[in-house]
């Protein structure tokens, strides 16, 4: 990696004009008296950025949905511009922003190759050398003279990927456009683009909600938040800080939901075996999570039932009701932990929810089952024995809970 700076974000600021009459009569306003109406209705999307990514470098950029990724990385490519500040960037860009950006719906998909192609940079001559590749690399070669009016989503983002890792650019650009693909062609873009950070020079923006890839990814991470970076540095530093704000996020929003029930949750923290709080967890770490609750009357012997889920539901239960332990009685202020004694768990995000039940089981005294926190696993495939070309990928379509196994080939020999 050479130290040379390729993109340099400089006080950067995007605001964007609340439509509305009054909008469009402020500038009138203005002219008849200056220093009138301030812009009370301009909305930043991003505020006070500032920035410099080295060549050959992976920035992974994460946030809310409404953080400003999105027009971060319009920006950058030139697409929209600034309120304030600047960006510049040395070299071609090659963005791959929104599905279906540069195409023409009714030209086919060969037809489009070779415009977007030119429109990211390349010579008719260097598109023709490269169709093939292209064409190849997309798996669309029984749709490629087939107009892209016809195209779903995920054929859009085939080919506009193939298309612009193609280019050979200086910026790679990829935004959340690779969740719309199929399983297996999302894995092939994702070894792409290792092969890229490892053997060339091109600079990467990564935009994404799956935070395993991006740690897989990224040198460094950008966290933004409401427009502005709430912070800069170490991947899995950054990440932590990102799952705990989370965790913190969803405790605020659904312990809300509990105030005015019988049985009120006040926090939650996630730790470790030796009870120091943790974000991030290795494959077979232990996990104890310490819930505080308010009991607003005297509960006897009731039911607590703990779940941590994943993005295909629930993947570790621990319900009282099912193991018979539970609390003589709860009143008051108190708190509860429950261990886990190893996680067998796939990298990933998860969270941790709740609810408590009365002695008979019938009323729900939490009102419903709340989310309190999240934690992440991150731990190389190698620490679970996966090796295949698939594994680094295991994560997002697997059922996240792990299962020791071996193979056995009964009659062959070494």
């Amino acid at each position: 990696m050479l130290d040379e700076s390729v993109v340099s974000i400089s006080h950067l600021d995007k605001s964007f004009r609340l439509s509305g009459l009054l909008s469009l009569l402020r500038p009138l306003l203005r002219a008849i008296r200056p220093g009138a109406l301030p812009n009370a209705d301009d909305f930043y999307a991003l505020k006070d950025i500032s920035l410099e990514v080295k060549r050959g470098e992976c920035l992974g950029i994460i946030g809310s949905n409404g953080a400003g990724k999105s027009t971060l990385l319009k920006l950058l490519c030139g697409i929209s511009q600034p309120t304030a500040g600047s960006v510049t960037a040395k070299g071609s860009i090659a963005p791959l922003i929104e599905v279906g950006v540069g195409f023409s719906p009714e030209l086919t998909g060969r037809q489009n190759i070779f415009l977007n192609g030119v429109i990211l940079g390349m010579t008719r001559a260097e598109v023709n050398r490269k169709l093939d590749s292209i064409i190849a690399f997309s798996e669309l070669e029984s749709f490629i003279d087939v107009p892209v009016k016809k195209y779903s989503s995920g054929m859009l983002v085939r080919l506009g990927f193939s298309v612009a890792i193609h280019t050979e650019p200086d910026i790679l650009i990829v935004d959340e456009v690779l969740s719309v693909g199929d399983f297996s062609f999302q894995a092939k873009c994702m070894d792409r683009m290792r092969e890229i950070r490892r053997d060339s020079n091109t600079t990467l923006f990564i935009v994404s909600h799956a935070l395993t890839q991006v740690s897989c990814l990224a040198n460094r991470v950008l966290w933004l938040d409401h427009g502005q970076m709430k912070a800069l540095g170490e991947p899995s530093e950054v990440i932590v800080a990102y799952t705990k704000s989370q965790g913190e996020r969803m405790m605020r929003h659904d312990g809300d939901r509990t105030r005015g029930a019988p049985v009120e949750f006040l926090g939650c923290e996630i730790e470790g075996g030796d009870g120091t709080p943790s974000r991030v967890f290795r494959f077979r770490e232990p996990l104890r999570v310490r819930i505080k609750y308010r009991a607003h009357r005297r509960c006897a012997r009731p039911y607590f039932a703990l779940s941590v889920r994943g993005i295909f539901g629930n993947v570790l239960y621990a319900c009282m009701i099912l193991d018979g332990n539970r609390p003589a009685y709860i009143d008051g202020d108190g708190e509860i932990v429950c261990r886990f004694r190893e996680l067998s768990l796939l990298p990933g995000t998860y969270q941790v929810a709740c609810q408590v039940n009365s002695e008979d089981n019938l009323e729900v005294l939490t009102r419903d089952e709340c989310i309190l926190g999240s934690f992440a696993v991150d731990s190389p495939m190698a620490d679970y024995g996966f090796n295949g070309p698939l594994a680094a990928h295991v994560s997002r379509y697997s059922t996240q809970n792990y299962a020791d196994y071996r193979w056995e080939f009964p009659g062959q020999r070494d």
